[in-house]
């Protein structure tokens, strides 16, 4: 990941990415009618993740490598999280 600069809000970035994971993998899904259109298309019938939802505890560790190409070894960084949630939770 390069250097951490903000290593809170890189722990913050990882946290919102895996429970976007969760949402994508366990609640959110189109529902279509018998003519193929999306019956689910508003925010009270398409559901996502709130906080009732989510685990108590949620772990992220940052581990640096100051390999980035930025200032100080620095790289951007954003939903990395997402991608392994639905492998973890399969």
């Amino acid at each position: 990941m390069g250097k951490a600069i903000n290593p809170l809000q890189v722990r913050g970035q990882d946290e919102g990415a895996a429970i976007q994971g969760l949402g994508h993998t366990l609640m959110e899904h189109y529902i279509f009618d018998e003519s193929g259109r999306i019956k689910n298309l508003g925010a009270i019938d398409y559901r996502i993740p709130t906080s009732m939802d989510l685990p108590l505890d949620l772990q992220s560790d940052v581990i640096e490598n100051a390999d980035g190409p930025g200032p100080y070894g620095a790289k951007g960084m954003s939903e990395g999280a997402l991608l392994c949630v639905a492998a973890a939770v399969a």
